[in-house]
């Protein structure tokens, strides 16, 4: 293999379509320093960044490993475009089996509960970072099914602390959760005007207090839709941003 040749090769294709160094390190997840070292022919690609880098420079992996453009044939680059979607559905299956680890672990690790949002926070940020720096064709729907999994994952823990570190402070001085309870609708009563009779405010108490314990399951299931709905914000972020990059830098034609 000529690496000179490879890199003269990279440098035309990649000029040819309007890219610098930088904006085509961008797509690859890399640095420009990285690129120039290829075009300088003092090292080459690695084999896991062929073929994003063969197709961002619009060419196929055999061409790019010969450094030049070879007569067109219906068949070539088949093989890349096959071994490209593959990956893609490889990647969607690994990060699928993350959340489903993640969740078998949550139900095993009720005592670490630090360790159980580590795994959370690697997994998500481990799959999103992947389709980063290994750009591919990822659907819009395959991140957004992610991240809704992946919230779910989450079992409402992210509600819950907020819940019971704001039940802490209220309690710092002694009160019970019912006097906590108790206050709130007293200043409920006393923000919109209500006479605050001391039978029915206690009465009003018992019957939210009756309300969360009757219904606790339903609450649970509102805080994992929450944590859903912050999933599937997360993952549709990620990929407008990623994707809207990637778009700037595309030549316009």
């Amino acid at each position: 293999m000529d690496n000179r040749k490879i890199g003269a090769f990279i440098a035309e294709r990649r000029k040819a379509i309007g890219l610098t160094q930088q904006m085509l390190a961008d797509r690859l997840g890399l640095t420009n320093k990285a690129v120039s070292k290829w075009e300088t022919g003092d090292g080459l690609p690695d084999i896991t960044v062929l073929p994003a880098l063969a197709e961002n420079l619009g060419v196929t992996v055999d061409e790019l490993l010969a450094g030049e453009r070879r007569p067109k044939d219906p068949n070539l680059g088949l093989e890349t475009q096959k071994y490209l979607e593959e990956r893609a559905r490889r990647r969607q299956r690994i990060g699928l089996l993350a959340v489903a680890v993640i969740g078998a672990c949550g139900a095993l690790l009720r005592t670490s509960e630090w360790l159980y949002w580590v795994l959370l926070l690697v997994s998500i940020a481990g799959y999103i970072g992947v389709h980063v720096y290994f750009p591919g064709r990822e659907p819009l729907r395959r991140r957004v099914l992610f991240g809704a999994l992946w919230g779910a994952g989450m079992k409402g823990l992210p509600v819950a602390a907020l819940y019971a570190q704001w039940m802490r402070a209220r309690m710092a001085d002694g009160s019970t959760p019912k006097k906590v309870i108790k206050d709130l609708v007293i200043d409920y009563y006393e923000w919109t005007g209500k006479p605050v009779v001391l039978g029915v405010i206690n009465h009003t108490t018992t019957q939210i207090m009756d309300f969360f314990t009757a219904y606790s399951w339903l609450l649970e299931i509102v805080a994992v839709l929450l944590t859903m709905a912050i999933g599937i914000l997360i993952a549709g972020l990620t990929w407008k941003l990623q994707h809207r990059k990637q778009n700037k830098h595309e030549p316009e034609s």
